[in-house]
């Protein structure tokens, strides 16, 4: 007797490397059939991403046995509702925005109101497992962030009421054996972000990078994904890739001495771990899963303070290779593929 594989159906917002991880790890052992909803500007453009939302769902959610979605938002409205409906599981990846509120910045789904922050809420409380990537997302105070030095309560529970068995934190996963150590560039420093947008900009610290790379003139700065056309001005010692290819980005990595972060929000920053995989020493503000990653191989930033970020900077550099090999296994225990692959089984075959 030949057992039929379960059928997923997999919806995303866009392939970004975590979410194709996934899509990857699912299409080897599972039916998958993924379906792609495209972000639009325009009202005439979400009407018509609804409607087609609407029509895939009541299609292909009877077919199959798993709904699971990546992000909280308009796109997993139907294809939660429907598997509700239908009685069945349905899963969500709650990556950052979609938990977050940071009214310093006017971040996040739980700071603006209307029908995205409903609809979310809506497919929260109708999914069968909510899984953020990060501790962080289901409850937490961001005091980086507040200057005031109260902090914002961000996070799901922080603003609804949810059945917490349901809450599963589910780190993200990376294919160690594609990040090497080559030779280290001393005094290079990369930073790693997808920026199109000047509140992006401001959102990931690229305005802080700029300060602090202007006060270091003598170690050299990359910044990757940030569009050139958003900076007023590029200091001399820093070098700006706006679109650059995931290979690129390993080989920068392998070859700097720190990979920097000072997102003033954040669910789980990825290049944190990337960059450690390859070997470079973290520097990092601490938001979201940033201070986890980096424990004691690295250095956490407290406040949004180019004097903070300078000294961290000076330290790691003066640290050698040492600290980023201790970073290297750090993140080689904490972050395997294999780890996220069992816990999403687990929750599957649940």
């Amino acid at each position: 007797m030949v057992l039929m594989k379960k059928k997923i159906y997999f919806v995303h917002t866009g392939l970004a490397t975590f979410v194709k991880t996934d899509l990857d790890i699912l299409s080897k052992e599972y039916d998958v059939n993924s379906y792609h909803y495209n972000i639009s500007s325009t009202s005439l453009g979400k009407i018509k991403n609804v409607l087609f939302s609407l029509w895939y769902s009541f299609i292909e959610v009877p077919k199959c046995d798993v709904v699971y979605v990546w992000f909280g938002g308009y796109h997993g409205f139907f294809p939660v509702f429907f598997a509700k409906l239908l009685g069945k599981k349905s899963i969500v990846i709650v990556g950052g925005y979609d938990a977050s509120y940071v009214p310093s910045i006017q971040y996040g789904v739980f700071y603006t109101k209307g029908p995205l922050l409903w609809c979310i809420k809506k497919v929260y409380k109708w999914a069968s497992y909510v899984c953020p990537v990060d501790e962080s997302l289901v409850k937490s105070t961001n005091f980086y962030a507040d200057r005031t030095g109260v902090g914002y309560p961000t996070g799901i529970l922080n603003h609804m009421n949810l059945d917490e068995k349901k809450i599963k934190v589910i780190h993200l996963g990376f294919d160690i054996d594609r990040f090497l150590v080559g030779e280290k560039s001393n005094k290079s420093v990369v930073s790693i972000a997808s920026v199109f947008n000047y509140s992006t900009f401001q959102l990931k610290g690229i305005d802080l990078i700029v300060q602090t790379a202007i006060s270091m003139p003598d170690v050299h700065f990359t910044i990757m994904g940030v569009k050139e056309s958003l900076f007023r001005v590029i200091p001399k010692n820093m070098m700006v890739i706006s679109v650059p290819k995931y290979v690129e980005i390993i080989q920068k990595l392998s070859t700097s001495s720190v990979v920097l972060h000072c997102s003033r929000t954040e669910g789980f920053n990825a290049t944190i771990p990337e960059g450690m995989l390859c070997g470079c020493i973290p520097v990092g503000s601490n938001v979201g899963g940033i201070k986890r990653s980096i424990g004691e191989c690295g250095y956490v930033i407290d406040k949004a303070d180019k004097e903070a970020y300078i000294e961290a900077i000076k330290s790691a550099i003066s640290q050698g290779v040492t600290l980023g090999q201790k970073a290297r296994l750090r993140a080689r225990s904490l972050y395997s593929l294999e780890r996220r692959t069992d816990a999403m089984m687990a929750i599957i075959q649940d």
